[in-house]
């Protein structure tokens, strides 16, 4: 690495553009893909730093094993190893290589809400059957605003005593673990765990 770093902005970021990789600051015109951005930061890494070959050349020569013919350490990394893989992967310019060619398959259920329901024990555990002939003439069911008459078979929440015709509340637990009415999480006992 030479010393003829310059600083012209006074921020890091761009003085070390403006010294490592200027065209990408200066002559930008030349990128028409980001492969071909990228295929300059590699070039431009490997004839300014090249630790990966420095790294490897050392790595070679402690775990060298001795050869007749081989009195040297090789100077340069093979073109077979996985980083100058990478590299000419990521330098080609269509990304159409059947070697890199990858598929970003969206989960369709990533932002979809996350449904939490009571278990059926937290229903048993935290209501009570009740028929609409005990309760006060002409209540009516929140959730379906619907008269509650006596044969209906209803269910009342024990932490807040609100009721609801079974089907209803039931059909609502599916999606739900609040009481439609004042909110309150069924799952605990009383209304003072709010």
């Amino acid at each position: 690495m030479s010393n003829d770093y310059t600083i012209v902005y006074n921020v890091g970021v761009l003085d070390d553009i403006h010294n490592y990789f200027p065209a990408l600051l200066y002559d930008h015109g030349q990128f028409q893909t980001v492969p071909h951005v990228l295929h300059y930061v590699r070039s431009q890494l490997h004839s300014r730093f090249n630790l990966y070959s420095h790294g490897a050349t050392l790595y070679r020569g402690v775990h060298q094993q001795p050869t007749t013919n081989s009195t040297t350490m090789p100077t340069s990394v093979p073109t077979t190893d996985g980083l100058s893989l990478l590299f000419s992967l990521l330098s080609n310019p269509s990304l159409d290589s059947p070697r890199i060619r990858t598929r970003i398959v969206p989960t369709e259920a990533f932002l979809d809400p996350v449904i939490i329901r009571p278990t059926e024990a937290v229903i048993h555990q935290h209501t009570t059957l009740v028929q609409g002939s005990t309760l006060p003439a002409g209540s009516t069911c929140p959730v379906c605003q619907d008269i509650v008459i006596g044969t209906d078979v209803c269910r009342r929440l024990n932490p807040c005593y609100h009721v609801f015709h079974k089907v209803c509340i039931d059909q609502w637990f599916e999606t739900n673990v609040r009481c439609p009415t004042c909110r309150h999480d069924i799952r605990q006992e009383n209304l003072n765990n709010v």
